[in-house]
């Protein structure tokens, strides 16, 4: 059983490092590129919480109870009995890890993708920005 999980560690390894030789540099990614990277990838993901799902009931109260409570006025759907519909609140959670390369490279390309002209000078900096380590932190 652990040369089965060593062997897969091992693929995983190789096949991460074949990926990341083939991939461009981040001075030629597109929009689409930088925005993968940002909002999911292996170091950032985008969480939403709340919206228009309804959970499932999984308490003891029925339907038959539920009529009784004060809040009775207001169906499953959001709706209140006027027709008016509630809105949802959604909260989306962006977590990055900055610490990792291709984080900042997409941040840098990002930055140069909102420009008109390019500019060296920035380009130079950004590029000490996307090699800077930060092996001491998260």
């Amino acid at each position: 059983m652990k040369s089965v999980i060593t062997a897969c560690s091992l693929a995983v390894v190789l096949a991460s490092i074949a990926l990341a030789q083939t991939s461009k540099p981040w001075t030629e990614w597109t929009k689409k590129d930088v925005d993968k990277t940002l909002s999911d990838s292996a170091w950032a993901q985008t969480q939403t919480e709340g919206g228009q799902s309804q959970p499932t009931q999984t308490s003891a109260i029925s339907t038959t109870t539920s009529g009784r409570r004060e809040d009775s006025n207001v169906s499953a759907a959001g709706r209140v009995e006027s027709g008016e519909v509630k809105p949802s609140s959604t909260v989306k959670f962006h977590v990055r890890f900055l610490s990792a390369k291709p984080v900042r490279a997409a941040f840098a390309r990002q930055v140069l993708l909102a420009r008109a002209e390019p500019d060296e000078n920035l380009t130079k900096q950004l590029q000490g920005f996307v090699d800077r380590d930060f092996a001491d932190y998260i």
